[in-house]
């Protein structure tokens, strides 16, 4: 018997899927209320903001629910768009050169992030601004 799979091609996503385990615990975490666990929630969804996909390069991920908004380049046309997506994945990778950029934010991981950094100041989680 034999413990240790010979096919190892799923090992590559262990890393995401690592990422993925880890925001279920910062969300259990901050549901079951913690000083850490606003600072994790918060580091969650700043890595969620980006969304890119250049030259060889294509970062993005999200857990939940997504409002990206995103300019989109392609032969000299220039195409704005926003959508409303449920579910999670995650791309992080090289790829051949791509012909096209995209570039944009995740709306909802910047007002989540907005809002957790005002609660964490409303209970003197973070010191005030200097006025």
């Amino acid at each position: 018997m034999r413990l240790i799979a010979r096919d190892t091609s799923q090992l590559k996503f262990l890393p995401l899927y690592l990422l993925y385990v880890f925001s279920i615990y910062v969300g259990f975490r901050l549901w079951r209320g913690g000083k850490t666990a606003y600072w994790l929630a918060l580091v969650i969804y700043l890595s969620q903001i980006p969304y890119i996909a250049a030259g060889r390069l294509v970062v993005n991920w999200s857990t939940g629910v997504v409002v990206p908004f995103f300019v989109h380049l392609y032969d000299g046309d220039i195409q704005f768009h926003i959508k409303f997506e449920i579910g999670s994945w995650a791309s992080f990778f090289v790829v051949s050169p791509l012909s096209e950029t995209i570039i944009g934010v995740n709306l909802l991981a910047i007002l989540a992030c907005v809002v957790i950094y005002r609660f964490m100041r409303a209970r003197g989680d973070v010191a005030p601004e200097p006025t």
